[in-house]
């Protein structure tokens, strides 16, 4: 299923959350007017407050949050947070570009939490949906899933969602 299957499937879910009948994407709507539209359709929902807006701007710095949405692939980038339950420091990589004369310290690359499975954590920073098998799963703000690679790396492409990795 492609990235754009997955954006008009969430914007159907959002619209009957909402109670509106008739969608607002047509074919022809690209990924960033999608990615639009939910954004707006979730500002609608009722009952949400700013807390949904403060895990993610906890989660994603300035340039993170505008490459996101730029689609901008360049490079990763991360955050790091510590893990009191483990003593190592968890980090969030997401894919934007590195800010003016910065780069990548290869030695101290990040390794991507997964499971026995092979499936990548991640942190979701909006709510969107993933299929596994025959099983469709809603992910919210906040939630820490294992997915299987190309979701996971579809997600944080779009913006949905970091990786969670440990330095």
């Amino acid at each position: 299923m492609s990235r754009k299957d997955n954006l008009k499937k969430r914007i159907d879910a959002l619209c009957q959350e909402l109670g509106i009948a008739d969608v607002p994407y047509s074919d022809t709507s690209s990924e960033a007017q999608l990615n639009t539209m939910i954004d707006e359709l979730e500002d609608k929902l009722p009952g949400e407050d700013e807390s949904d807006d403060e895990v993610t701007q906890d989660n994603e710095t300035g340039t993170e949050a505008e490459a996101a949405h730029s689609g901008d692939l360049a490079s990763d980038e991360s955050q790091e947070t510590q893990s009191a339950d483990t003593g190592h420091t968890e980090v969030l990589v997401s894919i934007g570009e590195l800010p003016d004369g910065e780069s990548v310290d290869e030695g101290s690359a990040p390794e991507v939490n997964t499971n026995d499975d092979g499936e990548m954590q991640v942190l979701a920073l909006k709510a969107f949906q993933s299929h596994t098998g025959q099983r469709s799963v809603l992910h919210n703000v906040g939630d820490k899933p294992y997915l299987d690679e190309e979701t996971a790396m579809e997600a944080v492409e779009a913006g949905l969602a970091n990786l969670i990795a440990s330095l």
